[in-house]
């Protein structure tokens, strides 16, 4: 256990910045009052090596052994490496069964039956998994590197030339997921049209270029970096057990993935026959009014209730009425992002009865009411939970 009253001294010792992970770190660091330092990144192995400070908190695998042998407290933000697993006091991770599953879900919703999976970590094997209990199976593509760009670039390339349109495309990240927007861009594919794609992180600065808004699923990148300096303060000051207590085990926290935020680059669902294409244009001009109801869909079209339902559950997985719920949600969970209005106005522009109607189904899609989700989305909020 540390001194009291001295300020605590601690190593950023991140391969890859994620401006979401920075600022979620800051703001414990400051609230607390950290000395905080990051390394030159050229010389991020040695600096890590050398350190002599109180704790580091790293995404790499660079000098943990000789960390843990001279006691410094290692907190982890990933659980990809075997090394991380063997000596980090605490392991602050997506859980990536979540996120693999989430991402079949959505895709399968939207209607697709092509699927390309460029990933190579755990959400990869989830992401299969969940498409076989469907009946379907991935393509695989490796993502250019900085060793291999071009021989990899061709790959990416050649690979999404040879995908059935429409399909869709699920990345590891909002990085690679710009990346694949690239490459289809250049092979003269359309997005979404011919090509839909899904990033993980929401992180904002991938995701929101102004040619196309990439859709990624929200790993909660703020809230696990915040969370990830309150357990390195809570292992200096005694509150959590140190690995050498534990039995050699690290303390590995999961946190599930809180949605998808779409955006342009998967706007489109991959329907083939005719008449489904029509009611769901139907149904997705006409969610936002209150009067709008599924019925509408069996006047329109000359069907029996049963049959938009059999349509509909054998399409997308879900009836017609939560489709229509969905896309409801959908806007207003677009709403709550891009603009400032209010929940009465977010209501009323996406088909809800009133605001409390919208407050109920919100939390029941998400998890938290909207207003909650909409401060999410500011870097200030302190994560109560991982769950």
């Amino acid at each position: 256990m540390m001194k009291q009253n001295r300020a605590k001294t601690i190593l950023l010792a991140k391969n890859f910045l994620s401006l979401p992970e920075i600022r979620g770190i800051l703001d414990y660091a400051r609230a607390k009052h950290w000395m905080l330092r990051v390394p030159r990144m050229l010389n991020l192995a040695e600096e890590i090596r050398n350190w002599d400070g109180d704790g580091v908190l790293i995404d790499n695998a660079c000098g943990l052994a000789e960390l843990k042998a001279r006691g410094i407290a290692v907190v982890a933000t990933t659980d990809l490496l075997p090394d991380i697993l063997r000596y980090a006091d605490a392991v602050v991770a997506s859980d990536d069964t979540r996120i693999g599953y989430m991402a079949a879900d959505y895709f399968m919703r939207r209607g697709y039956r092509n699927y390309l999976c460029a990933a190579i970590n755990a959400r990869k094997i989830f992401f299969a998994e969940r498409l076989r209990s469907y009946g379907f199976s991935p393509e695989y593509v490796s993502i250019p590197t900085e060793f291999s760009h071009k021989r990899h670039e061709r790959e990416l390339e050649s690979a999404v030339r040879r995908m059935p349109r429409p399909f869709c495309i699920f990345c590891d990240n909002d990085f690679d997921a710009s990346v694949v927007a690239d490459a289809v861009l250049n092979v003269g594919l359309k997005i979404p049209r011919d090509a839909a794609i899904l990033g993980v992180g929401n992180e904002g600065f991938f995701c929101n270029p102004k040619a196309l808004t990439l859709s990624s699923v929200d790993s909660r990148l703020y809230e696990r970096a915040f969370f990830a300096a309150e357990r390195m303060d809570f292992l200096l000051d005694g509150k959590l057990p140190r690995r050498s207590e534990t039995g050699g085990q690290s303390l590995l926290y999961r946190f599930a993935p809180s949605g998808i935020v779409e955006r342009e680059s998967t706007d489109f669902y991959a329907i083939d026959d005719e008449r489904v294409q029509e009611m769901v244009h139907f149904l997705l001009t006409n969610a936002g009014s209150q009067h709008f109801r599924v019925a509408s869909l069996t006047k329109k079209f000359l069907l029996t209730e049963s049959s938009v339902y059999r349509l509909f559950q054998a399409r997308f997985g879900i009836s017609p009425k939560q489709f229509l719920q969905e896309e409801r949600l959908r806007m207003a969970q677009r709403k709550l992002m891009d603009t400032d209005e209010t929940l009465p106005a977010i209501a009323d522009e996406c088909g809800f009865p009133g605001p409390g109607a919208l407050h109920s189904a919100f939390k029941r899609k998400f998890g938290i009411p909207p207003n909650e989700y909409r401060l999410r989305l500011l870097p200030v909020k302190r994560p109560d939970s991982f769950s």
